[in-house]
């Protein structure tokens, strides 16, 4: 009976929500097909015996290596050339509700520059300045903003004047509602309507590119490349290298990865599935499978979040699906108000930008440094970008600090220090700003780095070797 009240009722309602706010019919198309999936039981694992692990990826270094070999003028012209007909997509719909935020995550200041405080938005305008200035190139920027973020946004990067001017308009990530775990009906609260809604998650931006006619755009802009990054994902640059390495593939669709450490055991896995290079989330791995599944020497790679794509292929396959791609969802489980966890449980239907790379016949990835992956998801990754740890090049580019090359092995470069902050002191980002000083001195030599208590770091510190403080 239950099946019948949700299918009919909490269907129906859904969308008779989503088109009260506009939503595009094809993103109605997109979250009733999710639904349906939802209400149907539909499997939400991939099997460790259906699977085949990736043992091998080419390397960014190697690539890397021979466009600078004397001689190598030819790649670096065509690396060139990739870059200039690549355009950028960054996904900016987050607020950073799990770390106590109400307003874009991309306003977070991540960087000290002097007397200057450097947010996300800061540190993505500047690169992309950068890049157009040094290789001659459009670059288009699309951010890819939810109904929670677009204002703050664009308020914010006015600033920089040429920024938008070889940009199609941003797209906007829908908004859906939040089911009632119970039975699956559109979530109510009449004291907060805004919390009955939740932003469609980062595979929307197919959908989005298709229902805003972005992809055509840049094709008569001479566009050829795709590049989508999280936007709080600092590490992640368009640069010549990759952007070459993917073009030379000539492949629909390649996904960065970098090697897993053991920090890294619970991440995304990249296997082969039905015949397909395939990315698995943790969240499709079944407990039974979950010990072999997190073996770093089975599946030793990890998603970035890195994808690109080639505008041709992904606008074929768009057409031919009405925008419609035929993704896995995933069940997000959050509270109907994400700080106040006595508020009823909900359920947010998402799907993996990633997803995409099980699509295409001729899929590929590529081995990244862990520098290409540095997002914030915790006040722990934070305080990590904030410190020493990390240098902005005169780009702003984030690379790890050459002088911990002096404290550590060259091998070890990437493998950044493990920060566990008191989630009881630390989790809210106010509650993080308020016991961590702005001016720590140095995290250069730190391993490790653990808190426990209600605890300041204050300033002029100096964090070696595994640190405990309680």
């Amino acid at each position: 009976m239950r099946y019948n009240i949700t299918m009919q009722n909490g269907l129906e309602l859904a969308i008779k929500k989503m088109q009260d706010v506009g939503a595009t019919e094809t993103y109605i198309q997109v979250f009733k097909r999710f639904y349906e999936m939802l209400v149907h039981g539909v499997p939400d694992y991939i099997l460790e015996s259906e699977v085949e692990p990736v043992t091998h990826i080419d390397s960014l270094s190697d690539y890397a290596a021979k466009s600078v070999d004397v001689g190598a003028g030819d790649i670096q012209a065509k690396n060139t050339e990739a870059l200039r007909k690549t355009a950028i997509v960054k996904p900016n719909g987050g607020l950073g509700t799990s770390m106590g935020l109400q307003s874009a995550k991309t306003l977070l200041t991540v960087h000290k520059a002097g007397d200057e405080r450097l947010t996300f938005l800061d540190v993505i305008a500047r690169q992309i300045l950068a890049l157009r200035k040094k290789y001659n190139a459009q670059l288009p920027l699309i951010f890819m903003n939810s109904f929670r973020t677009k204002s703050d946004t664009f308020s914010y990067l006015s600033k920089y004047e040429t920024l938008f001017d070889a940009s199609p308009e941003s797209i906007v990530q829908q908004k859906e509602p939040k089911l009632l775990a119970s039975d699956f009906t559109p979530a109510v609260c009449p004291e907060n309507p805004e919390l009955e809604w939740c932003p469609a998650g980062h595979a929307e931006v197919y959908s989005a590119l298709y229902s805003a006619n972005t992809l055509n755009q840049l094709q008569e802009q001479g566009m050829e490349y795709l590049f989508i990054s999280n936007a709080d994902n600092l590490g992640a640059v368009a640069t010549p290298e990759v952007a070459g390495y993917f073009a030379n593939t000539n492949a629909s669709f390649m996904i960065e990865v970098a090697k897993k450490t053991p920090a890294d055991a619970k991440g995304g896995n990249l296997v082969y599935h039905n015949g397909r290079l395939t990315l698995r989330e943790f969240s499709q791995v079944t407990p039974e499978d979950m010990q072999e599944a997190m073996q770093i020497s089975k599946h030793p790679y990890m998603n970035t979040n890195n994808m690109w794509l080639k505008i041709s292929a992904l606008k074929r396959l768009l057409d031919e699906s009405n925008g419609v791609l035929k993704l896995p969802f995933l069940k997000n489980r959050k509270t109907l108000d994400p700080r106040d966890h006595k508020t009823p449980e909900i359920i947010q239907l998402e799907s993996a930008v990633g997803f995409a790379v099980a699509l295409f016949d001729d899929s590929t990835a590529l081995l990244v440094p862990k520098s290409r992956f540095l997002p914030v998801k915790t006040t722990n990754d934070l305080f990590a970008l904030r410190s020493d740890l990390f240098e902005f090049d005169d780009d702003y580019i984030v690379r790890a600090n050459k002088k911990r090359l002096h404290c550590r092995a060259v091998d070890e470069l990437y493998s950044y220090p493990k920060i566990d902050l008191d989630k009881r002191y630390f989790k809210h980002v106010d509650d993080f700003e308020a016991r961590v000083s702005d001016d720590l001195q140095s995290a250069i030599a730190l391993k490790s780095l653990t808190v426990v208590g209600d605890k300041v770091i204050d300033r002029n510190v100096n964090l070696e070797g595994d640190v405990v403080v309680e």
